[in-house]
C-alpha cells in the first residue's frame, strides 16, 4: 500500500517538472518565432 502511494505522488511531482519544462519551451519558440517573423517583414521591405 505505501510504495504504491509513494510510486503515485511521485509521478505526479515528474508531471508537474514536465509541464514546467513544456511551458518554457513554449515561451523560447515564441520568441524564436517573434524574432524570425520580425526579420522576414525586413526581408519584405528590402525587397521593395
Amino acid at each position: 500500500m505505501q510504495q504504491g502511494h509513494r510510486r503515485r505522488g511521485g509521478i505526479a511531482v515528474s508531471t508537474k517538472i514536465a509541464i514546467k519544462d513544456r511551458k518554457r519551451c513554449i515561451s523560447v519558440l515564441r520568441k524564436r518565432l517573434k524574432t524570425v517573423s520580425q526579420r522576414r517583414r525586413v526581408d519584405e521591405t528590402k525587397s521593395f
